[in-house]
């Protein structure tokens, strides 16, 4: 039985449902006038909040990077284009603890504090800013996921790590006032989170596909070298 989307133009309405409505208005109908919405309000939130740790980390000479949807936009999307759930932020296993330090400075607490069982053992800790007057997490504000490795692909349950080298961190550099990787890098981190979800997460098949095709006709061998330590190669 085929499923019938309702709606004037049913491939946005779809478009919608992964978060992308905009991103494809803009492509097929050449709309470039900025609307306001939710997404927006949110994808403006989430990226101040970015910036203003990156340059924290930054100042603390803690290497790192961004990934996935926060640090693609301004190079792919604009700022309504894709919708951002929460930001991606990946450091060196060394600097797990400075970075853990800073980050409650900032006024961040762990989301898995005092949760047991296999989601403990994985390489990093999603995290959510307090509000300062109630003490209580502020609702409307994004979730951090911090990274300092990444869970290994051939594995069902989290625990055995897959370390990214410094040598790769180091490689980041300062676009729109975020730390990001170079493509192909870049490319091999969303390639990664597709096989460890089994390609089923839409908006990382559409970024990965929008990184593949910035590279030069010559590269690739960066991303084959880190897909490969990764495991996804």
């Amino acid at each position: 039985e085929v499923v019938e989307i309702r709606g004037p133009d049913p491939a946005l309405v779809l478009a919608g449902r992964f978060g992308l409505r905009r991103f494809f208005e803009r492509q097929v109908k050449g709309n470039t006038e900025m609307q306001e919405s939710s997404w927006l309000n949110r994808a403006a939130r989430l990226r101040k909040e970015a910036r203003d740790l990156s340059a924290a980390l930054e100042g603390a000479h803690i290497y790192h990077c961004f990934f996935k949807g926060i640090a693609l936009i301004g190079r792919f999307y604009r700022i309504d284009d894709r919708r951002l759930d929460d930001i991606d932020l990946l450091v060196g296993e060394g600097d797990r603890n400075a970075t853990l330090a800073l980050l409650h400075a900032q006024g961040y607490s762990d989301l898995e504090s005092g949760v047991w069982g296999p989601a403990t053992d994985r390489p990093g800790v999603t995290m959510y800013q307090v509000d300062p007057q109630t003490g209580e997490r502020d609702a409307a504000a994004p979730l951090l996921d911090l990274h300092w490795g990444l869970e290994s692909v051939t594995t069902v349950l989290p625990g055995n790590a897959v370390a990214v080298p410094n040598a790769v961190l180091v490689k980041a550099q300062m676009e729109h006032r975020l730390s990001i990787l170079p493509d192909e890098y870049h490319a091999a981190l969303v390639l990664h989170h597709l096989v460890r979800h089994d390609l089923l997460h839409v908006r990382g098949l559409l970024d990965l596909a929008l990184l593949w095709e910035a590279l030069p006709r010559d590269g690739g061998r960066q991303l084959t070298d880190l897909a490969q330590r990764l495991g996804v190669s």
